[in-house]
């Protein structure tokens, strides 16, 4: 018998987009299943949350308080076959209300949901990716340096070493600054 060539269907399936807008696809049909399972396993109502901040730690010149009462607090922690937890998925989404302790004036938003996405390696670090609305503070041993305390609406990616410490590697949408906004 006379041995066939190996012929394209067509020369469109072999383009790097094609290849890309397949990963995409079955990336973001992965992304709804592991939402999907949050939804349905882990469900939980959270309670008050109440940090308070030192001055110069979240904001520079006063201390802050940070109060969330989550409507969604979803997590997921993924093992490998070996039962090491590699990654972590958490949902938020609720009401945070943050207070200048100095001066007793307050910002509240209702931000409509965020999903944590972590990637955890043996040594302690992580590399996370942060997308929807979201409020980070930033501490003064972070990169960029903080005190800073945003709101965010986008996608942030960062990674984290064994100390906990944040080196910001993107962001990408707007922010607001709630430093400045409670110090008025």
């Amino acid at each position: 018998a006379d041995a066939q060539p190996c012929r394209r269907e067509s020369a469109e399936q072999y383009k790097p987009g094609r290849i890309w807008s397949g990963f995409a696809r079955s990336s973001l049909a992965l992304m709804i299943a592991v939402l999907t399972l949050l939804a349905l396993l882990v469900p939980s109502a959270a309670a008050d949350d109440v940090v308070v901040f030192e001055p110069g730690i979240a904001c520079a010149g006063f201390a802050l308080q940070s109060e969330s009462n989550l409507d969604v607090d979803m997590s997921q922690q993924i093992s490998n076959p070996r039962g090491t937890v590699t990654h972590s998925v958490t949902v938020q989404a609720g009401e945070y209300t943050l207070t200048n302790l100095s001066t007793g004036e307050s910002i509240t938003e209702y931000l409509d949901g965020a999903v944590f996405h972590d990637r955890l390696f043996s040594d302690g670090t992580s590399r996370a990716t942060l997308t929807g609305e979201f409020i980070v503070v930033l501490f003064p041993t972070d990169t960029p340096p903080g005190p800073s305390t945003r709101l965010y609406n986008g996608r942030m990616d960062y990674v984290t070493d064994a100390e906990g410490n944040w080196t910001v590697l993107s962001f990408r949408g707007t922010s607001v600054d709630l430093c400045a906004a409670l110090a008025d």
